[in-house]
């Protein structure tokens, strides 16, 4: 029985061609995966289409040391009544053939498109493109999801589920079904040191980026880097972190149709702090450029919002804000009175 990484080692999946799982038209009941990796190292997919899968994943990783998914087009899944929405490709641990917790780790994803088979009559778009739905008392380390086409989710297209020192970097995500980059901690799990960069968003019915807390609320991610991301059209939030000691620096939000531009903090439940946000470009918010609701010790200075004439809004009280200062806010052409806010 394989354990850690000692299994089946150095396998190459490539050179061209279409792996056809006919998804849309096999009638059995059961879901499937299309490649599994368990217990292993030293894994490639590469230069292949995937399509219409039924149930379960294209690629799963699952407790894989370096791992490298390459031009590698997911064409179309069948979500056949799974209670979960589904990954392409998912990120996890505890192999198949052994229960001990071991995480997958040095993956990258790089260059391939994700979305609804383009032969009419076959699978629609998949859940997601990458991330995960369960995690042991370890976090993943140093995933890199890298200049990726994701067009079209059902529900969030990237999901870094307890990842640690890991990249999410110059992917083009259209028309998410939910967030576009939802960053969270694992139950108990820390997510530590990731950047989420230079990313394009265009329509999502969630925020544009989440850096948010573990499903059960008591474990939040800290330290991060939210920068030089462009977001169009976003359902919620822009951006929306609910996270310790990080930076949103340098992004550009245009148009939300409900809520903020950027929101640090969510109310008692859901604090933030110590997180810089500066730099950043907000047009059309639906309701506040820039809004601070339990971030303490937070600085927010030289950002600019256009399109709303409330540029900065706080929810709680300047206690439940301890610490946070609004410096060199400029709404439209005017610098507000400054300094806008402190918190008590």
């Amino acid at each position: 029985m394989a354990s850690g990484y000692t299994g089946e080692g150095n396998i190459y999946v490539g050179g061209g061609g279409v792996i056809d799982m006919r998804g849309h038209a096999n009638t059995e009941a059961d879901s499937h995966n299309c490649m599994t990796f368990a217990h292993a190292h030293g894994i490639t997919v590469e230069n292949l289409t995937i399509r219409n899968v039924k149930g379960y994943h294209a690629i799963e990783l699952h407790s894989v040391r370096a791992a490298r998914v390459h031009q590698v087009r997911f064409e179309g899944h069948n979500p056949n009544n799974e209670n979960t929405p589904r990954e392409a490709i998912q990120i996890d641990m505890v192999g198949l053939t052994g229960d001990d917790d071991t995480p997958t780790k040095d993956a990258v994803i790089s260059e391939c498109w994700c979305g609804a088979s383009p032969v009419a009559g076959e699978c629609g778009p998949w859940a997601k493109f990458v991330g995960g739905h369960t995690v042991g008392t370890v976090p993943y380390q140093r995933i890199k999801v890298l200049n990726n086409e994701i067009d079209g989710t059902v529900d969030v297209a990237i999901l870094p589920f307890a990842w640690q020192n890991s990249i999410v970097a110059n992917n083009t995500i259209i028309d998410a079904g939910a967030e576009a980059i939802q960053a969270r901690a694992g139950n108990g799990v820390v997510s530590r040191s990731l950047t989420i960069a230079d990313n394009t968003i265009i329509n999502s019915t969630g925020s544009g980026i989440q850096v948010i807390s573990s499903p059960d609320g008591n474990t939040k991610p800290v330290g991060f880097s939210v920068t030089g991301n462009v977001m169009r059209n976003t359902g919620s939030n822009g951006i929306y972190i609910n996270a310790d000691i990080g930076v949103v620096a340098n992004n550009f939000v245009h148009t939300t149709s409900a809520n903020y531009g950027i929101q640090i903090g969510g109310g008692s439940s859901a604090t933030a702090a110590e997180v810089l946000v500066t730099g950043n470009r907000i047009e059309d918010p639906a309701t506040a450029g820039i809004r601070i609701n339990y971030a303490q010790n937070c600085y927010i200075t030289t950002n600019l919002v256009t399109g709303n004439s409330t540029g900065f809004s706080a929810g709680g009280t300047t206690a439940n804000n301890t610490g946070t200062r609004v410096r060199q806010l400029f709404v439209g052409t005017n610098l507000s009175t400054d300094p806008v806010y402190n918190g008590s």
